[in-house]
């Protein structure tokens, strides 16, 4: 009878108690505002994609180029600055290793369509990479 009992009070006293397990922080990340955008937006530029950019393009900086294309990619990031880099780019094109080759078919299929087609006509006849020449062939196919 006892255990009756006691089960009983303890379910009225946990029942009466208000159980919680939220959280009460602010719904959004500091990083998120439109503040910390604009300064990464600003970051990514300036040490991305500028920094990486102005180096002498060679073997050793292809790296640097590759990774300034990407940000210009996912920033939609297209000057006049830009632009002269990816023709200077394309001018080397065929001594380039095949991920500089690929990364530089990305930028100009998504900032730059149909305005590089006849250096990316001379790479694919010029190619023995699969993957170049099916990414020159769909830049080609593009307009």
């Amino acid at each position: 009878m006892f255990k009756k009992y006691l089960f009983y009070f303890s379910l009225l006293l946990f029942s009466s108690l208000k159980l919680s397990a939220q959280y009460d922080a602010p719904l959004f990340a500091a990083y998120t505002t439109d503040a910390a955008r604009s300064k990464m937006n600003e970051r990514l530029v300036a040490n991305t994609i500028l920094k990486n950019l102005s180096f002498p393009l060679s073997d050793s900086t292809q790296e640097n180029w590759e990774d300034a294309f990407g940000a210009m990619e996912v920033m939609d990031y297209n000057t006049p600055l830009t632009r002269r880099k990816i023709h200077h780019a394309f001018d080397s094109v065929g001594s380039s290793s095949i991920s500089f080759q690929r990364a530089l078919l990305e930028v100009a299929y998504t900032l730059y369509p149909g305005q590089f087609t006849r250096p990316a006509a001379t790479l694919l006849s010029n190619t023995l990479d699969p993957k170049i020449f099916a990414m020159c062939a769909e830049y080609l196919l593009q307009h």
